[in-house]
């Protein structure tokens, strides 16, 4: 990674009183270079990790893929679980089974397939601008909230935790993304924990 990306996300944790790491992984099926950036946000430990990994694919060669991950676990007391995917021929083949849930954004809806349970919670979170549009601006992101006994990485959710598990299918590269994507990851846990309906 370039001197000026690894500069943006250690000004970030310091701004944000977090932790700057570098991680190496060579092995045939991990080899890739992360930066991992380790804070609290809004009273909710966040890890914010971009990687560049070299994967290997038969017939093609290994090929470089970028992208940022963030971790946000916390106590799924109302047992809201969702995801976010791209829209796609796959997820419009599973909206015939399971219909998607519709938000008031439009732009949203066209983009994205939202599924989750149970259903009126989740179109209740998902009503909420202040969390529609940045996802609309992030654009390549994949977003899931994973029961912790589900939940496969070699992070493990402390405590019965679940997950909020956001990707985002390129690297970061300044504050200013960096820090909306942390603010969104918290913002969604903080609705899921305080949904009453």
């Amino acid at each position: 990674m370039q001197d000026r990306l690894i500069m943006v996300w250690k000004n970030v944790a310091k701004r944000l009183h977090g932790t700057f790491e570098q991680k190496k992984d060579t092995d045939y099926f991990h080899n890739h270079e992360a930066y991992e950036l380790t804070c609290h946000y809004d009273k909710h430990k966040v890890i914010v990790t971009a990687y560049l990994q070299l994967i290997p694919e038969r017939g093609r060669g290994p090929f470089l893929t970028h992208f940022t991950k963030v971790y946000v676990c916390f106590y799924n007391q109302q047992k809201v679980y969702f995801k976010i995917a791209k829209n796609s021929f796959l997820s419009s083949i599973c909206n015939l089974i399971s219909p998607q849930i519709k938000t008031p954004n439009s732009t949203f809806n066209k983009r994205f397939n939202l599924s989750g349970q149970p259903r009126f919670k989740v179109a209740s979170i998902f009503s909420n601008q202040e969390i529609l549009q940045p996802i609309v601006d992030f654009d390549d992101i994949y977003l899931e909230v994973i029961h912790n006994n589900k939940f496969a990485s070699s992070f493990a959710p402390p405590n019965n935790e679940d997950v909020l598990e956001v990707n985002v299918n390129y690297v970061l590269n300044n504050e200013e993304q960096i820090l909306n994507l942390i603010h969104l990851s918290t913002l969604l846990v903080e609705e899921v924990t305080s949904i009453r309906i």
